[in-house]
């Protein structure tokens, strides 16, 4: 049957037992099956790594570690000492969440991970640099303090435990040295939302990127901060798979959406309409700024009044992507990262955080056009801007 660990037979609770051997032995085609499918899964990955690799490519695979795993997975079930029982991870109530949210986790036990020679740690980061050139650590908050919320519970009633972020951290930047046969890997820390004083020193000293988004990158009344000003120790870019597209955010489909699914009364998506219009006209007043966006275009951006042309939202799709990616593109960062949802103008988000499967279907959307289209599609062509020609001259200086 599917029911998860916890419902099956005492005899089966536990990975190493007799029980679970026989069981093996008598199903042995079927758990030969799923070890081919993990099988051919990597092999597939370390090939995409490969081809990757000798087109030239210096980062190839950017990979992704999760912050944590279902309770009712294979890792849990296989080191039930590991994982700690009755609290999950999530976070503190905030302005959007007035309960906290809690993520259904469960977190690793600080004790026990300092038992194992952190061992579990290494083992997990250095199966996530298999094949990776890049590697992104979901949340990297938690490599310093996690918010375990007791079961049953909201996170109203959670509290921060401290991590051993010296230890992780470290077999982190030692993995990455270590990582595709000595080349290494780049680290980006998932580093956005509430972050505690020690966490931006502490991923700088072990040299883990920082993650620029130019949603968040906010100045002096809103006003957008230039990406030419960001660290060089960071990856920017637009967005986030958490978030709304570039098209989508522009048209103001993410508030529209929110009123659908009920997540926010009429008021509150009145008010977040107000503050959109606001937010577009400080994004065009930045791409004016930067020249990359003729003023004309938006009948003229002062700084007072909002142009009517702004509200209706009226700036054309392509001018839009094209101007917003060439002042993402100046940035200074190690890694600039163009979302291809944004390149080909989806509006639709790919991700609803915390909205359950049954009120929208997350990681199920497909893209308005194929691969195959985006590769002779105009407006792809001038969101990449002078950017296919820069690559070009990097092949030719690269080989000559």
């Amino acid at each position: 049957g599917h029911a998860w660990w916890p419902e099956w037979p005492d005899a089966m609770q536990t990975a190493t037992g007799d029980a679970v051997r026989a069981f093996a032995r008598d199903h042995a085609e079927t758990v030969d099956f799923h070890r081919w499918a993990q099988f051919e899964l990597d092999g597939q990955l370390g090939a995409a790594a490969a081809r990757a690799r000798a087109r030239g490519l210096p980062v190839g695979l950017y990979q992704d570690l999760a912050v944590g795993v279902s309770p009712a997975g294979g890792d849990v079930w296989g080191d039930q000492a590991l994982f700690v029982t009755g609290v999950s991870l999530g976070a503190p109530p905030d302005a959007l969440g007035p309960d906290g949210q809690n993520w259904g986790l469960p977190p690793m036990s600080p004790r026990q991970l300092a038992r194992d020679g952190y061992a579990p740690w290494t083992r997990l980061v250095r199966s996530a640099m298999r094949h990776a050139g890049a590697l992104r650590i979901d949340h990297a908050i938690g490599l310093f303090r996690q918010f375990w919320i007791p079961e049953g519970s909201t996170g109203r009633d959670g509290a921060y435990m401290r991590m051993p972020s010296d230890e992780l951290l470290g077999i982190l930047a030692l993995e990455s040295v270590r990582a595709n046969g000595g080349a290494g890997a780049l680290v980006v820390g998932e580093d956005l939302g509430t972050v505690p004083p020690e966490v931006g020193p502490g991923l700088a000293r072990w040299g883990v990127l920082s993650s620029k988004v130019l949603y968040f990158e906010r100045g002096e009344h809103g006003a957008f901060t230039p990406p030419r000003t960001y660290a060089r120790t960071a990856l920017a870019t637009v967005n986030t798979h958490d978030l709304a597209t570039l098209a989508g955010w522009w048209a103001g489909r993410d508030v529209a959406l929110r009123r659908e699914l009920e997540l926010a009364t009429d008021e509150e998506t009145e008010a977040a309409r107000g503050d959109r219009a606001r937010e577009r006209a400080q994004l065009v007043r930045l791409l004016v700024s930067e020249g990359v966006l003729d003023s004309a275009a938006v009948g003229g951006v002062g700084h007072g009044d909002i142009p009517e042309a702004l509200e209706a939202a009226a700036l054309d799709d392509l001018v839009l992507r094209a101007a917003v990616h060439a002042v993402v593109r100046r940035a200074p960062s190690w890694l600039v990262g163009l979302a291809l949802e944004d390149l080909v103008g989806e509006t639709e988000p790919v991700n609803l955080p915390g909205v359950g499967p049954d009120r929208f279907s997350s990681w199920t959307r497909r893209l308005r056009m194929s691969i195959e289209e985006a590769g002779k599609d105009e407006g792809v062509a001038r969101a990449f801007g002078v950017e296919r020609v820069w690559r070009g001259e990097r092949a030719i200086s690269r080989e000559g």
